[in-house]
């Protein structure tokens, strides 16, 4: 019947809505976690892993924590030792710091001279890295702390440069108000459908219930029935037209190589821009 026709358009919809422009994507957080430290005070700790963390972030491109915004929401007993080869402890860590990667690091110092020995969980198995040891006046540079740290973490793609000029620049803009009121429009159009397309297929299975595939049954319940479908399907078009009409209106406010800009201009709207 209407309903499965419905359903189908209501599918379609929904796709097309998840491919709209402008949503998120999370980055992959990392964060300096100091598992062990000897002869070393808690503030040199806090600089130590702060530096690291700015080299790290310099190196490979990730964004890193560290210092003492990361120690602070570390539990008040610490972390245990063996906490890197433990993937409860591990992912309970990540949940608690909001990140994806850990760096555990353990600080010597012997004398002037501080060595660091890192071990990095990227996935729940975690990898040791070469230990980093030098002065203490170098690892509190972060532009000497890059220079050694550079397989420590893998180097995340730089965005492509644009360039004046570029006939075809990839870029992406905040989309413009009126793609988000054909959005919304779609979303809430989505939703009736869904509702009524619902409705529809429980006065459907009512009907047949009741023998309506056997025998005659009152009028006005099968223009019920026949109203509420068209209903549904009314609204599954209208909100794949306003999918249609937020893509649209996406591509030429926001994405041509000239956006176009809308104003209110006396009793009306002057469009300024080229397609």
């Amino acid at each position: 019947m209407c309903t499965h026709r419905s359903a189908s358009l209501g599918l379609v919809l929904g796709l097309v809505l998840c491919h709209l422009p402008g949503l998120g994507q999370a980055q992959t957080q990392t964060a300096v976690v100091p598992l062990l430290s000897v002869n070393l005070q808690e503030a040199e700790v806090d600089a130590l892993t702060e530096t690291l963390a700015q080299g790290l972030h310099q190196a490979s491109a990730h964004p890193v924590r560290g210092g003492r915004s990361v120690r602070r929401r570390l539990p008040e007993a610490g972390v245990a030792p063996d906490c890197p080869s433990d993937p409860t402890c591990v992912s309970q860590l990540r949940a608690r710091l909001e990140v994806q990667a850990l760096v555990f690091v353990i600080l010597t110092k012997v004398g002037t001279h501080i060595q660091v020995d890192p071990s990095i969980c990227l996935t729940e198995q975690a990898e040791a890295r070469p230990a980093l040891r030098g002065p203490s006046e170098d690892l509190l540079r972060p532009e000497w702390v890059k220079g050694h740290v550079q397989d420590w973490l893998p180097r995340r793609a730089a965005p492509p440069v644009q360039v004046a000029g570029d006939p075809s620049p990839e870029r992406w803009r905040r989309p413009s108000w009126p793609v988000w009121v054909a959005g919304a429009v779609a979303l809430t159009a989505l939703s009736v459908g869904v509702g009524l397309g619902v409705h529809a297929k429980n006065l459907e299975t009512d009907l047949v219930a009741d023998g309506c595939e056997l025998r005659a049954c009152a009028e006005q319940e099968i223009d019920a029935l026949s109203r509420t479908a068209r209903g549904a399907d009314a609204a599954f078009i209208i909100g794949g037209v306003a999918a249609a009409a937020s893509l649209g209106l996406y591509y030429v406010l926001d994405v041509g190589p000239e956006p176009l800009v809308l104003r209110v201009h006396g009793q009306g709207l002057a469009i300024a821009g080229q397609f």
